[in-house]
C-alpha cells in the first residue's frame, strides 16, 4: 500500500542535485510534505539544482546554460543554502575580468618563449563562492505563494529557496513558477 496524505493526496519524490567543481552529482532524495494548495509547496520547482562553494565559475557557467536556468543555490555539506549565484553574477565577473588592465608581457611573445605546440592560458580560478551573493532570501514550504512573490518583488530576486524545517534545500521557486500558477488560476493550461 502507497502511502497518502490525510486529504488522499500520494507524496510525490522530488529531488536536490548537488554538483561539486569535477561535475559529480549527488541525487538526494526528498519527499513532499502536505502544503496547503496555496503554498508555494504546490507550484515550486521539486528538483532543485544546487552548487557547491568550490564549484568553479567556468563549470558553473555551464551548469547553468546546460540547465537552462538564471541561477542556483549555492549550498554547504548538508543542504543549507549559503548563498545564490546567477547568471548576473557570473556575467559581472567576466566583464570585470575583461576590464583588467593588459600585463607587461603579452600572451603572444610567451606563447613565442614556449614554442611551437605551446600557447599561455590564464586560468581563471574564482569560485561560486567568490562571485555569489552571499545573502539568501529563502521560505518554507508552507509560505503562501502571496507573501513569496511579495518577498520577490520587494527584494528585487527571482528565486527563492525553498527550506525544509531542518533549514536544508528540498525545492526552489521562481518567477515563472508564480506566473504558471497565475495562468493556470485564470484557466489557461500551460
Amino acid at each position: 500500500m502507497r502511502p497518502e496524505f490525510s486529504d488522499g493526496r500520494v507524496p510525490t519524490l522530488r529531488l536536490r542535485r548537488v554538483i561539486d567543481e569535477s561535475g559529480d552529482v549527488d541525487e538526494q532524495a526528498l519527499r513532499d510534505a502536505a502544503p496547503g494548495a496555496r503554498a508555494v509547496g504546490a507550484i515550486m520547482s521539486r528538483t532543485t539544482l544546487c552548487v557547491r562553494p568550490d564549484v568553479g565559475v567556468g563549470t558553473a557557467i555551464r551548469i547553468l546554460l546546460d540547465g537552462r536556468m538564471s541561477g542556483a543555490p549555492v549550498v554547504d555539506g548538508e543542504g543549507h543554502p549559503i548563498g545564490i549565484v546567477s547568471k548576473t553574477d557570473l556575467l559581472r565577473h567576466l566583464h570585470e575580468r575583461g576590464e583588467v588592465a593588459p600585463q607587461e608581457t603579452s600572451a603572444e611573445s610567451i606563447d613565442a618563449q614556449l614554442g611551437t605546440g605551446y600557447h599561455a592560458t590564464d586560468v581563471d580560478r574564482t569560485t561560486v563562492a567568490d562571485v555569489m551573493m552571499p545573502v539568501v532570501f529563502a521560505i518554507a514550504e508552507s509560505t503562501s505563494i502571496a507573501a513569496a512573490s511579495a518577498l520577490m518583488a520587494g527584494e528585487g530576486v527571482h528565486r527563492l529557496p525553498v527550506l525544509d524545517a531542518g533549514g536544508a534545500v528540498i525545492g526552489i521557486l521562481s518567477t515563472l513558477d508564480i506566473v504558471r500558477w497565475v495562468a493556470e488560476q485564470a484557466g489557461y493550461h500551460v
